[in-house]
């Protein structure tokens, strides 16, 4: 799987770029490459499926639909999960300047830089938390999700105190654009990407323990709040009312997600696991 996303990506990033010198035009090359992106999908899975395939199939018909109706929630869950990552640059896209959504573009992708690199380090741990979990393994399974926390949480400080003091120097000098005026966003944001990694931690621990279904009434409280409110706050505070509203609203459902896993834990424990 791994490999698969691993080639598929860089099918991707680099067909993108192709296509866009060649063609000169956005929407053709995301249309282009969408179609090629889908079909490069299909032949990956065609070519594997046959490792995977249960040569038994009787009662098959209703293994898939069990598994599609228990994966329809994470999927939903997932689309939303993109939505409010991405939902302050959605709010204020009609309503500022194009100089404006360039420095807030340039100070908003460090989010995705801390939460990519949490995935790095707990995404290998998967397996395992599973594992932990079903053989009644609590008390490892709550120290590994504490580690991954600390680390996720480490990481995401220390950017932020790095940028803090050297961020908006080095990010205007590789953009050629003066953001001495936005430092007190960026440090809103790079804590937000902090709350954001939390968040796709404990995605990880709600799926663990079975509670997946709860996930989707998280993330569409979220959106509904940021398509109600976000506008509103960026018209009352400008863009630093925004970024601490970004980052309060991903404090919140990572909150949600915790307090959904501690529920579980404690359930599981009282039922008399290790």
């Amino acid at each position: 799987a791994g490999r698969i996303i691993g080639i598929r990506l860089l099918v991707f990033i680099i067909g993108f770029a192709v296509i866009y010198l060649v063609s000169g035009n956005l929407i053709l090359t995301s249309v282009v490459n969408t179609i090629i992106t889908l079909l490069i999908s299909i032949l990956f899975v065609v070519s594997v499926i046959d490792e995977f395939t249960d040569k038994k199939t009787a009662g098959i018909e209703k293994k898939w639909k069990k598994l599609l109706r228990e994966c329809l929630p994470l999927c939903l869950s997932m689309v939303l999960n993109i939505y409010i990552g991405n939902a302050p640059k959605y709010t204020i896209d009609a309503i500022v300047s194009d100089e404006v959504q360039t420095a807030f573009n340039i100070i908003f992708m460090p989010v995705f830089v801390v939460a990519m690199l949490s995935n790095f380090i707990y995404q290998p741990s998967l397996i395992k938390l599973g594992r932990y979990w079903d053989n009644g393994r609590i008390k490892e399974f709550v120290k590994m999700i504490l580690k991954l926390a600390i680390v996720s949480i480490s990481i995401d400080l220390v950017v932020t105190v790095f940028c803090a003091l050297f961020g908006t120097q080095i990010l205007g000098f590789i953009y050629g654009v003066d953001l001495s005026e936005y430092r007190t966003e960026l440090i809103f944001f790079l804590l937000a990407g902090g709350a954001m990694a939390i968040v796709n931690l404990f995605i990880m621990v709600v799926t663990t323990v079975r509670y997946q279904n709860l996930l989707l009434f998280g993330y569409a409280a979220c959106s509904a709040v940021f398509l109600i409110f976000g506008r509103a706050v960026y018209n009352d505070f400008n863009l630093i009312g925004l970024t601490v509203f970004f980052f309060l609203a991903l404090a919140a459902l990572a909150l949600y997600f915790i307090i959904l896993s501690v529920i579980a834990i404690k359930k599981r424990s009282k039922n008399g696991s290790a």
